[in-house]
């Protein structure tokens, strides 16, 4: 005795298989234009996306999703309804553990790209930390080098003051010295004139 399941049943199935089809328009959609942001993050992060893809439907051909041979087998209009009502679901069945193992490696894959660009941040920090830490190196030489030459002009300065005063003194002791002998040799002078007038005065008495 044949069986067939009611026709609000398969209603109720039609429309529940209908509305799974127009979500998963939308979630292809949507994994479409991911697909196309996920190919760009491969050719950045260096992974070969057609090989990861290659992989992913590899392990989806393992699901049995082939569609029955009806042709020996007499069923009714709503049990051959059913039927290919199953195998579509089969086959969507297929193509969402499909999406969710592609799903699932692109987790991976953008977890990978999380440790890559935490990894070119923590190197950006470094590389700033480091620039400071030479700045600060650096400004502490240049003021030590400033200071230094600051005490060698100080110690120039000095040295050609205390030179500058030393020879005011010495040219003051020439000068000195220089003033005595004119002096001392003009009183030399006066003295023989002095002498050759007195003894002139007695020829002439």
């Amino acid at each position: 005795m044949e069986t067939s399941m009611p026709e609000a049943d398969v209603r109720q199935i039609k429309h529940l298989l209908n509305r799974l089809m127009l979500g998963l328009n939308d979630e292809y959609t949507e994994n479409a234009n991911i697909n196309n942001q996920l190919k760009e993050l491969g050719k950045k992060s260096g992974l070969n996306y057609d090989q990861f893809l290659q992989k992913a439907s590899s392990e989806t051909d393992k699901i049995d999703n082939t569609s029955l041979d009806l042709s020996n087998i007499e069923l009714s209009d709503e049990d051959l309804t059913i039927y290919k009502l199953e195998a579509q679901k089969n086959m969507i069945l297929s193509k969402l553990q499909k999406e969710e193992y592609l799903c699932s490696n692109y987790e991976t894959i953008l977890d990978k790209h999380k440790e890559l660009i935490n990894l070119i941040n923590l190197n950006i920090k470094n590389k700033m930390r480091f620039d400071q830490d030479y700045s600060v190196l650096y400004k502490n030489l240049v003021n030590e080098r400033i200071d230094q030459y600051q005490i060698n002009l100080d110690f120039l300065d000095n040295l050609v003051h205390k030179s500058s005063q030393d020879y005011n003194r010495m040219l003051k002791s020439l000068r000195s010295k220089f003033e005595n002998y004119v002096t001392e040799d003009e009183k030399g002078e006066d003295d023989e004139v002095h002498a050759h007038s007195s003894q002139e005065q007695p020829k002439q008495n």
